[in-house]
């Protein structure tokens, strides 16, 4: 096993960009997830000692931070003309830049509105510039409309209004394994280290053999490592409404690829498990009671609900912790 080793300050600005970013309860799980890693994994002794470093430095993070809060709303008063001007504002986090975006909308006295964003706003908007690129503790989300959800819903990001289908950075509805790669190969930002990548439902919707998938996985992966960009690789969740058997396989061998080819050179975290009942069928608590189409494929997708997406998050967070210390030989199981 490789162990990734950080520098103290490093660590403890990615923790409290977290922290800012999505609440000290989202830090609770984050340790959590450290702790559980600790005491289930046999680990070498510097592996045990940078893990120990990591949860000194949550716990100091969250002991010094966790009783603030982030202000979305925020009153101002234009002295000038002595009127109050009530401003709403949203912070995109982004965990590599100066500052973080902030858009700003003021309503005037003659009832209009004025929408500005300062030069100093970094916004997604631009596919060339991915500084506030919808991350998870520092890493690159790559998905399809699943994780698109997960970034809109639940990690607040904005959407690429532009766009011909719905996007928020690298999180593209329909997105497939080929698209992905294209994504990925576009990045020109240096500080962008670790993806947590999630493909290749798509790829199944539209029926494309096994053999296509593994071919196009590499040719992922290959673009990854002339980024310097180190993947995190997730199994699929089951596909309900594309349950019949010849699908169905496609979809367990590819899994069966992932966790037993890649995970000797990767981290992999097993999202499939954690969509599962006791049983080993697809739990459809986890999914929205109907299929639907969306903007990026012509095939229709049951996505999941709010359940599923905070199910998908937390395992996402109590396995990251792991993920990033070891660069191989690590399968993420914490549901």
């Amino acid at each position: 096993m490789v162990v990734k080793m950080f520098e103290e300050n490093h660590r403890r600005q990615l923790v409290k960009d977290y922290l800012e970013a999505h609440g000290p309860q989202s830090l609770k799980m984050l340790k959590d997830g450290f702790q559980r890693t600790k005491v289930k994994l046999p680990f070498t002794e510097s592996g045990d000692k940078i893990l120990g470093e990591w949860l000194e430095t949550i716990e100091g993070v969250e002991h010094k931070f966790a009783k603030g809060a982030i202000e979305y709303f925020v009153s101002n008063v234009d002295k000038n003309n002595n009127q109050n001007v009530n401003m709403r504002r949203r912070l995109v986090h982004s965990p590599f830049s100066s500052t973080s975006s902030l858009l700003s909308k003021t309503r005037h006295s003659d009832g209009t509105n004025d929408s500005t964003a300062t030069k100093k706003c970094i916004n997604i908007q631009n596919d060339n510039d991915k500084l506030d690129f919808p991350n998870l503790f520092g890493c690159m989300l790559v998905g399809d409309d699943n994780l698109l959800n997960i970034s809109l819903f639940d990690l607040k990001f904005l959407r690429n209004r532009d766009a011909k289908v719905r996007q928020s950075g690298s999180c593209i509805s329909g997105l497939t394994i080929a698209k992905a790669t294209k994504q990925i190969e576009e990045i020109t930002n240096p500080m962008i280290k670790h993806a947590i990548i999630n493909v290749g439902s798509i790829d199944i919707a539209e029926g494309r053999q096994l053999i296509e998938m593994i071919t196009d996985f590499f040719e992922l992966l290959n673009t990854c490592e002339l980024k310097s960009i180190t993947p995190i690789i997730t199994t699929l969740p089951p596909l309900p409404n594309y349950s019949l058997f010849n699908k169905k396989a496609i979809l367990n061998d590819f899994n069966y690829f992932i966790r037993k080819n890649l995970s000797q050179q990767h981290s992999v975290i097993d999202l499939n498990l954690c969509m599962l009942t006791k049983d080993g069928t697809e739990n459809l608590s986890f999914y929205q009671p109907v299929g639907r189409y969306t903007s990026g494929t012509k095939k229709m997708l049951l996505l999941w609900n709010k359940l599923g997406r905070r199910r998908v998050h937390r395992m996402l967070i109590r396995n990251l912790g792991a993920a990033i210390l070891y660069e191989e030989n690590y399968v993420g199981v914490y549901v």
